[in-house]
């Protein structure tokens, strides 16, 4: 629990367990707000940045000094926190477990993409809270551009002393259940990601053509289905009004290739992880929601495919994906009835 500081204001003890650009920039605003944040992670990563981190962000370039960068669990084994912020990607999941078993921690915040991350680590740690980070954060050369968006936390009753450190600083909503919003955000993660991924192309390359328009909207239907099957209602994220995103199959091709094609300079996520040969987060945003369509009787027939064409590394071409998806698509609706 925080607790109050000489002048009143909260003081906290955080770590960020996982310092990539959303780590990093959570964690330099907590220490804005004058907190005292430690940052977990790879030494050829931070070592270079020297305690120290440029951000530019609405046109404004900002330098964080006196940063606390750490390389090794067993320097924070010993350090009670009231938060531990986990914020790396979720195929590192299990390879945690021991270390944060040991840890001294009140509450921890996911703030990981996808599905199920939240269920895993309620299975071992205290207390667990949900984070949707919606800005767009790109690290390069020691300096973190940010641009639109903010964060989304739940539930309510748990994230009140981060609400009021982090809430003057961006945008930042709280949401009672984190199901909404975390599914909500995971509209986000696929959209104009893992074809980009399957195909080994920006989305702007196959958004030109009708084929891969049709895929994505085909894609996104059978989320916006899945949810909706969920019961689970959609929720507008900061920079975001996801609530609108039932609306998007049906918007004009061009409209739709701007709003599902537009990241800018940055990779999507699978597309970036895969060019530089990183593990890919499949599991929580592809395969985790598939079980889900699995269990209530859902069909995904294009998201299965596109599973299986990223997990078996195979090289599909758009015509091919396209083909493929046909034949898929009608043994599966032909076999659900």
């Amino acid at each position: 629990m925080g607790h109050e500081g000489a002048r009143g204001s909260v003081s906290l003890k955080i770590l960020i367990w996982g310092a990539g650009p959303v780590g990093l920039y959570l964690g330099a605003r907590l220490a804005e707000a004058g907190q005292e944040v430690f940052f977990l992670g790879r030494r050829k990563v931070l070592e270079p940045l020297e305690g120290r981190l440029v951000i530019e962000e609405e046109g404004q370039r900002r330098e964080f000094g006196n940063l606390k960068f750490l390389f090794d669990p067993e320097d924070i084994r010993d350090i009670p926190f009231h938060w531990v912020i986990i914020s790396f990607k979720s195929h590192h999941n299990m390879a945690v477990v021991p270390q944060l078993k040991e840890l001294k921690m009140d509450k921890a915040l996911v703030v990981q993409n996808g599905i199920g991350n939240e269920e895993f680590y309620s299975g071992f740690l205290p207390v667990v809270a949900s984070g949707a980070f919606t800005k767009v954060v790109h690290f390069k050369e020691g300096v973190l551009k940010a641009s639109k968006g903010g964060l989304g936390l739940a539930p309510r009753e748990l994230v009140g002393d981060l609400f009021a450190l982090l809430a003057p600083k961006f945008p930042v909503r709280v949401f009672q259940d984190y199901r909404p919003m975390k599914w909500s955000k995971l509209l986000l993660n696929i959209l104009g990601s893992p074809i980009a991924c399957a195909l080994n192309l920006h989305p702007q390359d196959y958004l030109s053509q009708k084929k891969g328009i049709f895929l994505e909207k085909t894609l996104l239907k059978e989320f916006l289905g899945l949810i909706k099957k969920l019961d689970i209602p959609l929720v507008s994220l900061p920079g975001y009004p996801i609530k609108l995103f039932p609306l998007l199959p049906i918007l004009p091709s061009g409209i739709f290739k701007k709003i599902s094609g537009a990241r800018g300079e940055k990779l999507p996520s699978l597309l970036g992880d895969l060019r530089e040969g990183k593990p890919l987060e499949i599991e929580a945003l592809l395969l985790k929601p598939l079980k889900e369509g699995e269990r209530i009787g859902h069909p995904m027939p294009l998201a299965s495919l596109i599973y299986e064409v990223i997990s078996q590394k195979r090289n599909l071409s758009l015509n091919s994906l396209f083909e493929e998806y046909l034949k898929k698509a009608q043994g599966s609706f032909s076999g659900s009835g």
